[in-house]
């Protein structure tokens, strides 16, 4: 087979490849993972797992994965400190959960995600109707290649093809690539995953980038039905964040290399305090995650990311950009798998 196919379509047809991993930009990511699914292939998904909230549910991705029973997993999560977090909240050892809290913030002074336009992109090198997809038409138009970050405040079809993230008729932003480095960690840390009841996000441009549609620093809360909220900070043009901890009524879980349990005063003689033992090692290299979601391809164990987990944070993904967007509260009733307006 050759190394290079552009049309996405001919691998799922061939015979000889059993698994695939979903690496284009998030507006394809749906469509591709059901196609492979309904082709009998296991996949591995680049976060987030879908552009749009309603390709998650039953009759897109979340049900496609459940009926053909393949390994689906979203790449993260293999740090064990969360899953050591998760188990403490288990045993009681805080108290019920009150509120997490965590944050992923960058400053690029290049702007985030202005990558280099490579000289040569064009339709010789790129098919951009099929690259488009299921996104809005554009015109392929570029005023040539802008290095090392370059012509930030570009709009054209090239700029739009090398720095997708920026636009919403490809991704979500922040939301999409940044907050699941938080949302799956602290989801598994609540002890109990959930989908969310209530999402409310504010997205603003605090500096006035014009090159992009979508916010350099959001604010996400997220409220769930066992009664604790998540707070999620993320900026692309200042640094400090927040810390990670989860708070209790009896005790807050504070996370660096380490679990480490503080009660709260009233509870002092009640709650041991301390670092609590980790499950296993920590860190996130991208080797774990695939091996991962190999050994669950091969033995039918349940990956660590997988698909129930994916679409509980898409919820919140989404939610929030509703929340921004439309400038109102989102509601979400996980029975009905519907959403409104607040």
């Amino acid at each position: 087979m050759s190394s290079a196919i552009r049309d996405y379509r001919r691998l799922l047809e061939s015979k000889d490849i059993d698994a695939i991993v979903i690496a284009t930009p998030e507006h394809w990511h749906a469509q591709i993972a059901c196609q492979a699914m309904e082709a009998g292939k296991h996949v591995y998904i680049q976060k987030p797992v879908t552009r749009y909230l309603d390709e998650a549910f039953p009759g897109a991705g979340h049900g496609q994965a459940h009926r053909s029973g393949r390994a689906g997993r979203l790449a993260g999560l293999l740090g064990f400190k969360w899953h050591t977090a998760g188990k403490a909240v288990r045993e009681g050892r805080i108290g019920p959960i009150v509120m997490g809290q965590g944050s992923y913030t960058r400053n690029n002074p290049r702007g985030e995600w202005n990558y280099d336009i490579p000289g040569d992109l064009g339709p010789q090198t790129l098919d951009w109707d099929m690259w488009l997809g299921s996104a809005p038409d554009v015109p392929w138009k570029t005023t040539g290649p802008a290095g090392n970050g370059q012509q930030g405040e570009r709009y054209d079809a090239a700029a739009r093809f090398a720095r997708y993230r920026k636009y919403w008729d490809y991704s979500s932003g922040i939301l999409g690539d940044l907050m699941p480095h938080k949302l799956h960690p602290f989801l598994i840390a609540s002890g109990n995953p959930e989908y969310p009841t209530r999402v409310t996000s504010l997205g603003t441009h605090g500096v006035q980038n014009k090159d992009r549609d979508v916010p350099d620093t959001v604010q996400v809360l997220a409220e769930f039905p066992s009664g604790w909220s998540m707070l999620f900070v993320g900026s692309t043009v200042n640094e400090q964040g927040l810390p990670d901890m989860i708070r209790g009524h009896k005790g807050t879980i504070y996370f660096g290399q380490n679990v480490e349990i503080r009660p709260e005063r009233p509870y002092a003689e009640e709650i041991e305090g301390g670092t609590v033992p980790l499950l296993g090692p920590t860190g996130e290299p991208h080797q774990r995650h695939e091996i991962d979601w190999l050994t669950a391809i091969r033995t039918g164990k349940k990956p660590n990311c997988d698909i129930d987990l994916a679409t509980k944070v898409q919820t919140i993904i989404s939610l929030a950009e509703m929340s921004q967007r439309l400038n109102r509260t989102m509601n979400f009733d996980e029975k009905k798998r519907t959403w409104t307006a607040g």
